[in-house]
């Protein structure tokens, strides 16, 4: 038996090989030891003349699942009839409908839950004997396929299975539950309708439509006359437009439903409403398959569409084609080639400002390490590691001169690299590279043991246009890495004057570190003098350096007693009290501090406020002050500290008059304001945890309530109207207040994973407040070794940070090795974070009469990952080469920097009165001002630098 169904399976399965091909043919099937000959127009029967009965039969989900368009099911009076629509048809072969007529799940052959007295398989009914399995062949039904293989119609009638179920003691009742499967020819199961869940076949009464609302009618896609444009020449993307009638006739929501015949082109589009939208900038040129189901009321219907794209328009050519793989290379004249495994693909273009090139693969295993070799005058250069005549050299962003075999002069220039696991880009200024018609390319890769070609170069075939429009300038962008206002790296606000000077990197930030002890030395004061002292709030002020602000209540620190390598942690009880602070019945300040003074206890808070707290202990207002701990081991806390009680309303009180003094006098001059307070380093955490360590039965504290951390929180939103407010950890009052996010073991992957987790749940709150963070561990070069560097961009652009503080960069010191050896990571690190702003293009204007007002109008683009998160002015100057500082004309209008997305650009218009004295020939620069317009404060991705934060845009005559 076994033997004659495997005959059974493979005659079917040869015709219906040739039904999904469209063609129809005879074969032989074995029917209970004889063989019969069976016309396959007898046994297949069309679809197509059966579907119409099907139109009010209610599917059994909305929407399609796996590889399953549509499933729907019924019993009549004679039969239980099953439709099905698939969406793949080059995986599997065989189709399978395990059928469970009296819903019992322990009668019948077990499968995958259920309990099944009969299967069906591509149009071959058995029965299952006493729940075994394979069964008894009952007959053969046949089935229904339309002419492109997507759609199934079985009819089982009762009259063929009641007899044999009677046999096996089998009942039937007013449902069949049932199970679709689709296998490959190896009869393995490649997809299940809904995994291993029983569906149910039920009376068709109960799942008929019974409805006046009409059939859909009309169901019509229409197509704008669309070339290959950008997505803004698209109106967002929109390429065509889709309408229907019938079903309700006033809801219509349409969606894609995906096969390999119907709709293959699918995901080049996305729907939204009624609108088909490009989900790549640009397509090619060609026809696309795409088909779509609109739903109405109880109403659906499925149909494709073919849409039509042209030649791309003369102009179209922007810079966003060449967006790594996820580009549209295709639209200009570019030259490839492979490395000699086939995995890595190079592909190279010119416009007419600049060459283009990029190394793709599929084992998305690039990296910062990948270098390209340029030829660009085929009678000079030098050999480059086995490829000849070599001129320059890409590599962590710079263009480095060949000056000898295997030897690189000092760089000449920043250059655009963009690194990513499946693609590294990189574009390059022809006037940088003497300004060659052809420019011939070899990349490096994982050290070298990646070369593509295999040999030799790609040589661009000439150059394409790159769109520009008449009576603009296009500036020159820069790829330097540089600090900005509230963005890149920060450095410990304590280093001063002589710690800043031997950093190797740019910054702009400091983290300043208040702790409440050094805020508040006594009850009612707070001494700035003592924080400016220990932190230089002078110096960075007076050098334009902004704040991060945290406030600390418990910093951890190593003790200096005797008991400075014990590990503890003592609640601050009554007991305590008695035995180890005073044995009357009141605390003194002086108490507390001849404690401290020990060396085996030390704390962050004031004096006065511990003696406060243990007073309320003696007098059973509270359980306990907090807890002393001490960790020594540098892997835990490295240190020892004092946990207040944070539930304490004393605590509660006195925070908030502490934030009220640092808002008064920070709120609005500072960059951002940390929520810290409360836990170890003000990190929203008492860890460890009484359970934390197997060898020791305490922790290091209690940390407060998701309510009272809301009460603290409460004292920033109260006090805090300016500058940003970010915590630790997406709490439930987060969002609510608009606080931004900061990642303090920034780089680790478990604890960046889990903040991204948070991230998400934030939604995008980064548009408004920002994300920022610190390296891990204290250990900056862990997270931008050439190991790690690849995941640690990966977080950055998907967390969208702006600044890194005070573990960052800054803690590398200038004239060190790791400062040679990382800074090509670093740099590019910092060119990605925050926001990068430039002007693309500005209007021209080469001639004015004195007296006159020109306007010029700028194009600002945000380059970077994150929106700024000031406002700012934004200037235009008419000045002498010579001296920026003598302007003859100039203008100064708001920019919204808070609100320039990353990737979009803004026009601003800045009207500029020439001086009605001035005549000649002059520089028209730009720059961006603080608020007031008191100070240029920003860099710009320019490389026309005139002046410090100035940038020429082009010369211009005045005349009389």
């Amino acid at each position: 038996m076994h033997r004659q169904r495997n005959m059974f399976r493979n005659a079917v399965a040869r015709i219906l090989a040739f039904v999904l091909t469209g063609v129809l043919t005879l074969s032989v099937f074995s029917v209970l030891g004889e063989t019969r000959p069976v016309h396959a127009e007898d046994e297949v029967f069309a679809a197509e003349d059966k579907i119409d009965g099907w139109k009010d039969i209610i599917d059994i989900v909305d929407e399609p699942v796996g590889a399953f368009d549509r499933i729907a099911a019924y019993c009549d009076e004679d039969s239980v009839d099953f439709l099905f629509v698939v969406n793949e048809l080059s995986k599997w072969c065989y189709f399978q409908i395990y059928m469970d007529m009296d819903d019992d799940r322990s009668t019948g052959y077990q499968n995958d839950g259920g309990g099944y007295e009969f299967l069906l398989e591509n149009g071959f009914l058995y029965l299952s004997e006493g729940g075994g399995w394979p069964g008894t062949e009952v007959d053969y039904v046949g089935y229904a396929v339309s002419a492109d293989g997507s759609t199934y119609i079985v009819e089982v009638p009762y009259e063929l299975m009641q007899p044999v179920a009677d046999s096996q003691g089998y009942s039937f009742g007013d449902k069949c539950g049932f199970l679709v499967c689709l296998l490959n020819d190896s009869w393995e199961t490649v997809y299940k309708y809904e995994g291993d869940t029983e569906h149910y076949a039920l009376p068709k009464a109960d799942v008929t439509i019974v409805s006046d609302q009409p059939y859909i009618s009309d169901f019509k896609m229409s197509q704008k006359k669309t070339r290959a444009l950008t997505a803004r020449a698209m109106e967002g993307g929109t390429i065509a437009e889709l309408s229907a009638k019938g079903g309700d006739g006033k809801d219509y929501k349409y969606s894609f439903v995906t096969s390999s015949k119907n709709g293959p082109d699918n995901s080049l589009f996305r729907i939204k409403g009624n609108k088909i939208i490009t989900n790549k900038k640009l397509l090619a040129p060609g026809e696309y398959k795409i088909n779509v189901k609109v739903k109405s009321g109880v109403r659906s219907e499925i149909k494709s569409f073919t849409i039509k794209v042209g030649k791309p328009a003369a102009g179209s050519i922007t810079e966003e084609i060449f967006g790594g793989n996820m580009g549209e290379w295709f639209i200009v004249d570019n030259v490839e080639a492979k490395d000699a495994s086939g995995e890595y693909t190079l592909v190279a273009a010119c416009s007419q400002e600049k060459f283009y090139a990029m190394l793709s693969t599929g084992n998305n295993d690039l990296n910062t390490r990948t270098a390209f070799v340029l030829d660009t005058d085929p009678e000079k250069g030098y050999a480059y590691f086995g490829v000849k005549g070599a001129d320059y050299i890409v590599r962590e962003q710079k263009l480095y001169p060949v000056i000898g075999e295997d030897k690189l002069g000092a760089p000449v220039i920043s250059v655009d690299e963009d690194y990513y696991g499946d693609n590294v880009t990189t574009s390059v200024y022809l006037e940088d590279i003497g300004s060659p018609e052809k420019v011939g390319v070899h990349a490096f890769a994982h050290q070298r043991e990646i070369s593509v070609p295999a040999s030799g170069y790609i040589t661009t075939k000439g150059s394409f246009e790159m769109s520009r429009k008449d009576g603009y300038v296009y500036p020159k962008a820069s790829y330097d890495a540089f600090a900005n206002p509230g963005m890149g790296w920060g450095l410990w606000a304590e280093v001063g004057e002589e710690g800043a000077a031997k950093m190797a990197y740019d910054y702009d930030l400091a983290y300043l570190q208040i702790t409440w002890a050094d805020l508040q030395t006594e009850k009612g004061k707070y001494d700035w003098t003592n924080v400016d002292n220990r932190y230089h709030i002078g110096y960075w002020e007076s050098n334009n350096v902004n704040f991060i602000i945290r406030f600390i209540m418990d910093n951890p620190v190593e003790l200096t007693g005797s008991r400075k390598d014990e590990t503890y942690a003592e609640v601050v009880d009554a007991a305590f009290i008695k035995k180890n602070i005073t044995s009357k019945s009141k605390v003194k300040a002086a108490d507390i501090e001849k404690l401290i003074a020990t060396g085996n206890y030390r704390m962050d808070i004031p004096v006065w406020v511990l003696a406060e707290l243990c007073n309320s202990v003696l007098e059973g207002k509270l359980d306990n002050a907090g807890t002393f701990y001490n960790w020594p081991d540098p892997d835990t806390l490295g240190g020892a500290g004092f946990s207040p009680n944070y539930e304490a309303e004393a605590v509660i009180k006195y925070h908030s008059k502490c934030i009220q003094a640092i808002a008064k006098k920070f709120d609005g001059s500072a960059a951002y304001i940390e929520m810290g307070s409360l836990g170890h380093w003000g990190e929203m955490h008492t860890w460890p945890q009484e359970d934390s360590d197997e060898g020791f039965d305490f922790g290091s504290g209690e940390f407060p309530s998701d309510k009272t951390v809301a009460r603290y929180a409460k004292a920033y939103t109260k006090y805090f109207k300016k500058t940003k407010v970010g915590t630790r950890y997406n709490f439930d009052f987060s969002k609510k207040s608009g606080f931004g996010l900061y990642n303090d073991g920034f780089g680790d992957p478990t604890l960046t994973e889990s903040f991204l987790i948070d991230a998400m749940n934030a939604g995008e709150f980064w548009k408004t407040s920002y994300s920022g963070g610190e390296f891990a561990y204290g250990n900056v070069l862990a997270w931008v070794h050439n190991d790690t560097i690849m995941r640690t961009l990966s977080y950055l652009r998907e967390s969208h940070t702006s600044w890194m503080a005070p573990c960052s960069p800054c803690d590398i010191e200038i004239g060190t090795a790791d400062a040679s050896i990382y800074r090509g990571n670093i740099e590019y690190l910092q060119t990605q974070m925050g926001y990068r702003f430039r002007v693309t293009k500005a209007t021209k204007v080469e001639t004015a009469k004195a007296g006159d007002t020109i306007d010029i109008t700028l194009s600002i683009a945000n380059e970077g990952i994150a929106p700024a998160y000031s406002d700012y002015r934004i200037g235009v100057a008419v000045v002498p080469a010579y001296n920026v500082n003598k302007p003859v004309g100039s203008g100064v209008v708001k920019f919204e920097a808070t609100r320039l997305m990353p990737g979009k650009e803004v026009d601003i218009t800045v009207p500029v009165k020439i001086n009605k004295k001035a005549e000649g020939k002059y520089v028209v620069v730009v720059y961006v001002m603080n608020k007031s317009g008191k100070a240029k404060v920003m860099n710009l991705a320019m490389t026309d630098k005139l002046d410090d934060k100035v940038y020429s845009l082009y010369q211009i005559e005045i005349t009389k």
